[in-house]
């Protein structure tokens, strides 16, 4: 429906996703384009629904991802038609507030930001292991915690949560190919070998389906 709130709030918040993805694997060109069409639709959805509060949920990690680009990138962002706010946080609190079955998707976020932006992988860790915690079944989480638990080089922790709750091999959930090969790599690290060679024929045998 054209006429909803939901309409443009669904689209940023899609673009808002991409960006997410093309930033943490140091896209920028694109991850600044997909940036500014998330906040482009958002602004545009404020324009016209400014009394719908989702709105500070996307504009709020808008505002979150610039605010936390390291300032050699300004001029990208400036070329991008973006800027700086410092007003992130509040919009994400007034979210979490009004809206708290996004308070979980909103710490997996803050989680990405402090670890692959802000290179601040301990707080990054602290955020996502609470959340994780509290969500054993949520596999954004679970993808979440693995990549910071590897990234901080936490290998045995990675085995432990990968074998102990697989998420990714179940059937009722999607199977994340790269899972299994955080899994491989930390067996690897940790002279697992016959393991790590099992792992990584998995992860390449549906890496090439």
């Amino acid at each position: 429906d054209q006429n909803s709130p939901y309409y443009l709030y669904a689209q940023a918040d899609i673009k808002l996703q991409w960006a997410f993805v093309e930033l943490i694997f140091e896209d920028y060109a694109n991850g600044f384009l997909d940036l500014k069409r998330a906040n482009d639709l958002i602004e545009k959805n404020i324009k016209f629904y400014p009394d719908f509060k989702l709105n500070n949920k996307v504009k709020g990690l808008i505002d979150l991802l610039t605010e936390a680009i390291p300032k050699e990138a300004d001029l990208a962002l400036f070329a991008a038609g973006l800027s700086r706010s410092m007003e992130g946080s509040q919009k994400l609190i007034t979210t979490s507030v009004f809206f708290p079955m996004f308070k979980n998707e909103i710490n997996i976020y803050l989680a990405f930001v402090n670890t692959y932006i802000k290179n601040d992988p301990e707080f990054g860790l602290y955020k996502i292991k609470k959340t994780y915690t509290e969500n054993t079944t949520n596999l954004f989480a679970q993808f979440t915690y693995a990549n910071i638990l590897s990234q901080l080089g936490k290998d045995m922790e990675v085995i432990e949560l990968l074998t102990n709750n697989p998420l990714h091999t179940k059937d009722d959930y999607l199977y994340i190919p790269y899972l299994d090969y955080l899994l491989a790599e930390s067996q690897m690290n940790l002279k697992q070998y016959e393991k790590s060679k099992e792992t990584f024929i998995n992860f390449l045998s549906h890496s090439n389906n």
